[in-house]
């Protein structure tokens, strides 16, 4: 679609959701041509006379709003449904919604404006007291959005089943939700599968999709480049991977560390727990079962579990078969892998729990340092080196 095709969609659905006539301005694109979504800056009037900036969220690719099992239309809904919930439960967390048209995959927010940063810069910079402040922010920002959206996950299914149209619909698949057959099929072409260890690894996920204590809306892509600073606030953005699931798979991406982000790095230890400590503080005013610390470190060690089947079904048969050809903006696969499985064993060492998962996943980190001899950890991020 040319872009006045796509600004006069955007201000048909504007009318019909508002009432009032509503004209469109493009102010400019702000996406490439490799980009999977068209992002466009415009000047909304409203027929008030009162002037907002919005952006204009089209998904590119092979878009389809009636075939649900295409990752172009399941990122697209996840997007919306998640950036809808939000501004219905609080506008706080996140760009608000102010529309959508679900035949030309477009989506229309809230503009949270130029002057924002991404938290990356922080933790690219010098400063580790602005760093870890910001990480700070991040965190009370992910645990109110869990405690809020932990009561709304009806409206969630409602607004699930009115945009796909479907009286009984089943939750749209996600990334990582074939982790385990993945990761288990790969794993039975080295050695023998026991059955102890197939079941674990289907556990883990079945573990953090179930709607238990500590279900809410998660964003499940907390990456530095999906969090905007300005000032004291911080709000998120790209609900691509968002759905109903366990909260602190959100929560420990400071200590898996960072699964999907391109640019990642290691946040020391002693800070990684302080920033789950303030998050547990925060979450815990809304979710009881947060405030008991022997519950919430089971919880969290679950959810690295789980990070760490969907991290080894994604990356591993292509890191153990090739030369690492991914291209990463800070780390290598080898190395994101071996972290990763360090972090885990360290965590379930530091609770004192039983990791379902820790033989296994001390053997496998034994195997992989053998075969990768070369294979460079994560590094700590700038902003924590000068310690």
């Amino acid at each position: 679609m040319e872009h006045g095709e796509i600004l006069a969609v955007a201000e048909r659905c504007l009318k019909v959701r508002s009432g009032r006539p509503a004209r469109l301005r493009l102010l400019r694109e702000l996406s490439d041509a490799e980009r999977r979504n068209l992002l466009l800056r415009c000047e909304l009037e409203d027929g008030t006379g009162v002037t907002q900036r919005v952006i204009l969220k089209q998904a590119r690719g092979n878009y389809d709003p009636d075939d649900l099992e295409a990752w172009d239309t399941r990122r697209l809904l996840c997007d919306w449904l998640g950036a809808e919930l939000l501004s219905l439960v609080s506008g706080h967390h996140a760009a608000r919604f102010l529309g959508g048209d679900r035949e030309h995959g477009l989506v229309i927010l809230e503009d949270l404006g130029e002057h924002r940063i991404h938290l990356k810069s922080t933790l690219l910079g010098a400063d580790e007291s602005e760093a870890t402040r910001a990480l700070e922010l991040l965190m009370r920002r992910l645990a109110g959005m869990h405690g809020e959206t932990s009561r709304e996950l009806g409206r969630y299914d409602q607004l699930l089943r009115a945009l796909t149209r479907a009286e009984q619909p089943r939750p749209l698949r996600y990334f990582g939700q074939d982790s385990a057959e993945k990761l288990a099929a790969f794993l039975r072409g080295l050695e023998p599968l026991t059955d102890e260890l197939e079941g674990a690894l289907h556990a883990a996920i079945d573990a953090v999709a179930a709607r238990g204590p500590f279900a809410a809306l998660i964003q499940g892509d907390p990456c530095l480049e999906n969090a905007l600073l300005d000032g004291a606030d911080l709000k998120l953005i790209d609900f691509e991977l968002g759905r109903p699931a366990h909260a602190l798979l959100d929560a420990v991406y400071v200590l898996s560390p960072f699964p999907t982000c391109s640019c990642t790095g290691l946040l020391p230890r002693e800070v990684s727990l302080h920033l789950l400590e303030q998050y547990r503080l925060e979450l815990a005013k809304h979710v009881p079962a947060a405030a008991h610390v022997s519950t919430f470190n089971a919880e969290v060690l679950r959810a690295c579990e789980a990070w760490l089947v969907y991290r080894l079904g994604w990356l591993l048969p292509e890191a153990w078969h090739e030369t690492d050809q991914r291209v990463w903006e800070r780390g290598t696969t080898q190395g994101r892998l071996l972290t990763a499985l360090e972090q885990y064993l360290w965590l379930s060492e530091h609770f004192g729990g039983s990791a379902r998962l820790y033989g296994h996943a001390a053997r496998l980190l034994g195997q992989l340092a053998s075969r990768w001899p070369d294979a460079e950890r994560l590094a700590l991020f700038p902003a924590f080196q000068r310690r």
